[in-house]
Order: C-alpha cells, then sequence, then structure tokens
C-alpha cells in the first residue's frame, strides 16, 4: 500500500492550512458528529485527506471530497480502532444505488476475521462476514434511508461490550463484541458504484496502522482433560477441513467424520468426505481414510455427513449430500474401515414440490430405544424461499427410508435427540436472525418419534451466532440421563461452549467455556458412563480438535 498522494502543491497547502485551523479551534468540527471529546482522530475532514492510505492510487479529490469507482479501490483509515469504547463516523454519498457493493470495510484478524456494512446490495443494506456471524444477511431496504447522489452519516458506536451501526441516525445492526478486544482496520470501498467521502474520522483509542499486527493473539485455553488436532489445514493435500461429525461404534470405536475441501475453504468445490478413527477413546487417531469423493478434479461437493450407528446389527450408516441437491446413503459392516458404493435416495426423501436445496445435518443421527433410526436433514421450501427441516427415518434398519416429521419453521442445520421413550427434542439453526430477531437458537418437541413435532419456539437461554450446534443424550452410570449442548454462544463465530439439561431441554446450565477464540461447528459423542467427547473447528477452520471432558466438570450441580 502506498500513502495517498494529493493531485497538486495547492492541495497540499489546503490540507496544512486545515490541519492548523483545526488544532487552533479544538477539532470543533467534532460537533458536527456529535463528538465533543477533543480526542478526536480525523480521517477525512471537510473533504481533505489527513491521515488515509489510498491503496490502488483511484482516489481523487474534488470540490466535495474524495472520489472513486471499482470494486479494487481501497481506502484505508490511518489508523486501527483498538480496545474500549469509540465511535466511528463518515459522511458519505452514493451516486447511483443500483450499482452494488459500496461498503465499510471492518478488520480484526486478517484476511478472514472480516466483515462488510454494505450499503447497498440487490436493493438492500447487508452485511456479511465474520463480523456479522459468518454468513450474508439484508438488513433493510436501502431506500429507506439512502438516497442516490444525497449525503448520509454512517456510525458505528462501541459502549461496553454492544456494537451499534446507524446510517441517517437510524440502528440498522447491533451486536456484541467484547470491550477489551481491538476492533481493527477501517476501510471505505465504492464497488461499483461511484462513491464519495466527505468526513470520517474516530474517538476513542486506535494505532497506527503501521504497528497493526493483522491478527489477534489467540493464546486461548482449551478446556478439558485432553486435546488432540484431528483435522489440520493442509493435511493430506486438503486445503481445508471443514463439518465435523462424531460417533461412537458398537465397538468403541470413535469415528471422525469431515469436508476435506481440496482447492481452497469455500462451502461448493472438489469437496470428498473423510474420515479419521480412534480406537482408544479419542487419545490416538489412525492415518486419514476416503470414504468417497466424485470425479478427482471435477468441480463436486460430497458433504454435509451424518453418521448414524445401529446399536443391534453393528452397521454404521452415513448419509450426505451431493451438491447439495441429492441425497445419498453408505454403509460400513466392519467398524467404519470400508463402505459400501453410496445409494442415492433423492427420489425418496425429497418431495417433487421442495425447493433443489437438500442438506442432511450435519452432526450424528440417532437410533431410539425402540430401535428407529432418525437422521436430521432439511430442505428448500416450495416457494424458494428459505429451507425447513425434516427428518429422515427407518423402523426396518436400514433397509427402507423416508420422510418423517417436518417442523413448522425456516431453520436448519437442525440436531435431534430423544429425550423419553419415543419423545424426541429437536434444535436448531434459526436463518431470521437481523437486528430486529434475537440470537438464539430455534427448539421443538416430537411426542412420536419424529413423524410429528409441535409449534417451534426461540430459545433465548441458548444464544446463537448463525451457526451449526450439537445435541447429545447422554446417559449417565447412575441410570438416569440428560441433554448435553454445543455450539459458539456468541453474536459471532467463538466461544464454544457445553450446557447441560435434565428436564428436557426446557431449562440449561449456565455452560462450560471449551474455547473462548474463534470456533463454529461442533460434534458430541459419549465415551463412556462419565466422558464426554467434543469435535469442534477452531481459529478460523485452521483446526478441527477433539477434547476429552468429564461431564462432571460441565455440570456439577446436575450431575451429583
Amino acid at each position: 500500500m502506498k500513502a495517498f498522494t494529493p493531485p497538486n502543491r495547492t492541495y497540499y497547502q489546503l490540507i496544512c492550512l486545515a490541519l492548523f485551523l483545526s488544532g487552533l479551534s479544538g477539532f470543533s468540527g467534532c460537533k458536527t458528529a456529535g463528538i465533543s471529546d477533543p480526542s478526536v482522530h480525523w480521517f477525512i475532514r471537510d473533504g481533505q485527506a489527513v491521515d488515509i492510505v489510498d491503496e490502488t492510487g483511484d482516489w481523487a479529490a474534488n470540490a466535495d471530497g474524495l472520489t472513486a469507482t471499482g470494486d479494487l479501490s481501497r481506502l484505508h483509515a490511518g489508523k486501527c480502532v483498538g480496545s474500549g469504547d469509540f465511535e466511528l463516523f463518515a459522511r458519505l454519498r452514493i451516486e447511483d444505488l443500483s450499482q452494488d457493493n459500496a461498503s465499510l470495510m471492518l478488520d480484526a484478524a486478517g484476511p478472514v476475521e472480516t466483515g462488510e456494512l454494505i450499503f447497498s446490495r440487490n436493493g438492500n443494506i447487508t452485511v456479511r462476514g465474520f463480523f456479522f456471524g459468518d454468513r450474508t444477511q439484508r438488513v433493510r431496504p436501502v431506500a429507506e434511508l439512502i438516497r442516490p447522489g444525497a449525503w448520509f452519516d454512517l456510525n458505528v458506536r462501541r459502549r461496553g461490550d454492544t456494537v451499534e451501526f446507524r446510517i441517517a441516525d437510524s440502528l440498522v445492526w447491533s451486536m456484541q463484541y467484547a470491550n477489551e478486544r481491538p476492533f481493527g482496520k477501517l476501510t471505505l470501498k465504492p464497488g461499483r458504484a461511484q462513491l464519495s467521502v466527505r468526513k470520517f474520522g474516530l474517538w476513542g483509542k486506535f494505532t497506527p496502522l503501521s504497528e497493526w499486527i493483522p491478527r489477534l493473539e489467540r493464546h486461548y485455553p482449551v478446556a478439558g482433560d485432553q486435546q488432540v488436532d484431528v483435522f489440520t489445514r493442509g493435511q493430506a493435500g486438503y486445503h481445508t477441513f471443514r463439518i465435523p461429525t462424531l460417533v461412537r461404534s458398537k465397538a468403541g470405536t470413535l469415528l471422525a467424520f469431515a469436508e476435506g475441501r481440496k482447492d481452497n475453504a469455500a462451502d461448493h468445490g472438489n469437496v470428498d468426505l473423510v474420515l479419521r478413527r480412534s480406537t482408544d477413546g479419542g487419545q490416538s487417531w489412525q492415518k486419514l481414510q476416503l470414504v468417497y469423493e466424485e470425479g478427482g478434479t471435477a468441480k463436486v461437493t460430497i458433504g454435509n455427513p451424518v453418521p448414524v450407528v445401529d446399536r443391534e446389527t453393528g452397521n454404521i450408516w452415513l448419509f450426505f449430500c451431493r451438491d447439495n441437491k441429492n441425497v445419498l446413503v453408505t454403509k460400513s459392516t466392519d467398524d467404519g474401515m470400508h463402505w459400501t458404493t453410496p445409494t442415492d435416495l433423492t427420489d425418496s426423501l425429497k418431495e417433487p414440490d421442495w425447493g433443489s436445496w437438500y442438506a442432511t445435518g450435519p452432526c450424528h443421527g440417532i437410533q431410539l430405544t425402540n430401535g428407529r433410526l432418525v437422521v436430521p436433514a432439511n430442505h428448500g421450501r416450495p416457494s424458494g424461499s428459505g429451507t425447513q427441516p425434516h427428518m429422515i427415518i427407518s423402523d426396518d434398519h436400514g433397509k427402507n427410508w423416508r420422510i418423517g416429521g417436518l417442523p413448522e419453521t425456516n431453520a436448519n442445520e437442525n440436531t435431534v435427540a430423544e429425550i423419553e421413550t419415543n419423545q424426541l427434542y429437536v434444535n436448531m439453526r434459526s436463518s431470521n436472525h437481523n437486528n430486529r430477531k434475537p440470537y438464539c437458537r430455534e427448539v421443538a418437541w416430537s411426542p412420536d418419534g419424529g413423524d410429528n413435532f409441535g409449534p417451534t419456539a426461540y430459545d433465548c437461554k441458548l444464544p446463537d451466532s448463525i451457526c451449526q450446534g450439537s445435541l447429545l443424550r447422554f446417559n449417565r452410570e447412575d441410570g438416569l440421563h440428560m441433554l448435553v449442548f454445543s455450539n459458539p454462544a456468541s453474536q459471532r463465530r467463538e466461544r464454544l461452549t457445553v450446557r447441560t439439561s435434565a428436564d428436557g431441554g426446557r431449562n440449561w446450565s449456565a455452560g462450560t467455556l471449551i474455547y473462548g477464540g474463534s470456533a463454529a461447528y461442533s460434534d458430541l459423542v459419549q465415551i463412556d458412563g462419565k466422558t464426554l467427547g467434543i469435535l469442534f473447528e477452531r481459529d478460523l477452520y485452521q483446526t478441527i480438535t477433539f477434547v476429552r471432558s468429564r461431564l462432571s466438570t460441565l455440570s456439577e450441580d446436575e450431575t451429583k
């Protein structure tokens, strides 16, 4: 990157004059931004560059301010936001709102831990990236707050652990972000639009860009008795491993499945299903084995593994999807050493009027007390808007499979457990999060083994980061049982937490923090009557880690 170069000497003199006057006036311009503290730092003031880095040299000065167009153009604030309270303010103008992706970009920890508040994307104000739950979400129609060619004000403010994003003094997003954590680099990007910047400043702690370490310190401890990195980025020629699932076979072997993503970390592409086995309760793991792939270097996505163990036959069934359109199943009769040629069950497990989307799990399936096998899945709604969870059921040990109950909700990535004989509790990733919805899980109960479900509800005792979670029925040594649930208990994919419930999911323990850093998908397994196994993604998908933990350390009050 190179420092911004003014187009002529006169412009440079104007900058110097502006800085001199601002020093005499005690930064009186702060009052127009609603800030009276003289420690405000200006990046652009009255349309003139003060402390910025023009990455591409595309930003030109004119009578209104600095202006650029082009998706590769970047204008970096010369300081990064540190810890503590702060307020960012900017006055911006977009000439044509039909041109997408003008945005404020946030960068807390390098190229992955980023986020964007996009001012116009397909007619909507939109958020996307790690700061906003690792997904793209429409916030509200852009026409409500921004008019083409008109100036508008942007404010981002942190007070305590709450960060608010406002456009034209209207709240468009609110989230939790710990006060002691650095906020990072701030960048304006015009996208395909023409973006003009009149004012850009910051009040609060800041660090010069040249001194910024583009990655947060990650010395977070992992709770538990033992930890092993089962899948690591770059292992066996795979770029990234994601979507972990975990079961214990009838023989006691642990089987950890994942997607092996060949070329990059993207959800779709050249993706295989891989497996590692452990015969000593997760203390060591055998070499990686390929379960299924298609086409060599072809861009075929084989993913969303859902293993389920039949206690009576010992068979291990493995459901998965092809390009999120077809549902297939394979099985192993020798403890996961070998797998049958997959069978495509799409015609029998996908209704003709459903949308094209189909996803199994991702998490483990279950076997009920009566022997029924239940596999959680979700599909695209007939209208093409949103998703809906459903169950895949077999009552004859996998000879035949059928569609079970469909909880009435737009949620997805459901996980299920039997709470009493033939009574199920399902816990789901909600797809309705935005600034007007709670960051909570959705739940429902079935009285008949998954054939039908009652009404769904938000459970805000289980905070959620728009991410998959895992549910497990844990059978204790004293003959009682409880539910165990894991997910990133935050509005971001971090803070993997395990909670327990002794009443079928209606109330939950305060929870035990397993990992305080970046964490996402997870799965749970019972190793013995006292020990829980946790397999989870951490450190921005660098590794999938297995942790052994005694149940007594997770919920002392409920295990006595």
